[in-house]
């Protein structure tokens, strides 16, 4: 079967199940790293494209601020300020993790990890996050989320999600209010983990970490589709 005309939810032939980080994390694990590995599957994978010549896909650097700093005294008798290390910045604006070109077309796409069995909280998501991806699908690019959704039957999976399919229940929360984007009281805040699962599985292969690259535009074709038929 060709891959453009994978159904959702459909394997590569040939795969394993992808990425090495196949178990359940430490409880422990801190929340903010705790998708540090797969991430880093992902980084590998664009750079594995990119030696093939397949893609330039690069991951997007995570905004940075300076942690403090301090005066040093000099042999001389004069001081000099040192500035601190430089520390990730959650409260700034954030774009998505990866952006890039392949055959010809622009891709960009945010790493997400659910450890929720039931659904997929859209607090998860900044504002500026759906705005760009919304930006660059409006020029013509491919926009979607790679979704590691941790609890399920099979263990760990990764669902390549379409923008589009977050912006309906995006808009169906209410988050789409041009003025704070406050949630309509009572309406649903999350992507339910069927929905995700119903999309296209990443797994491994072609020794690719994450063979997520034949997949973009299964996806976005079959959201097209989709939404030609009235679902979306």
């Amino acid at each position: 079967m060709r891959l453009d005309r994978l159904p959702p939810g459909a394997r590569v032939q040939g795969s394993t199940s992808a990425g090495h980080s196949g178990e359940e994390p430490d409880s422990k694990q801190n929340h903010a790293n705790r998708g540090k590995p797969f991430e880093q599957d992902l980084i590998t994978s664009c750079r594995t494209y990119r030696n093939r010549g397949e893609a330039m896909i690069i991951k997007v650097p995570d905004p940075k601020k300076t942690a403090g700093g301090f005066h040093e005294d000099r042999p001389d008798g004069t001081r000099r300020w040192v500035m601190g290390p430089a520390i990730p910045d959650a409260t700034a604006d954030k774009s998505v993790d990866f952006v890039g070109l392949a055959r010809g077309r622009g891709y960009a796409f945010d790493a997400k990890e659910n450890h929720d069995p039931a659904s997929f909280s859209l607090n998860n998501i900044k504002p500026e996050q759906m705005d760009f991806l919304r930006d660059w699908e409006a020029q013509g690019g491919v926009s979607c989320f790679c979704m590691r959704q941790v609890p399920g039957p099979k263990g760990p999976t990764v669902h390549i999600v379409p923008y589009g399919v977050v912006a309906f229940y995006w808009r169906e929360a209410g988050r789409d209010h041009p003025f704070g984007r406050r949630p309509s009281p009572g309406a649903r805040q999350s992507v339910p983990v069927e929905e995700v699962r119903r999309w296209p599985e990443v797994l491994s292969g072609r020794g690719v970490p994450y063979d997520f690259l034949p997949l973009l535009d299964v996806a976005s074709a079959q959201f097209q589709q989709d939404k030609a038929a009235g679902k979306w």
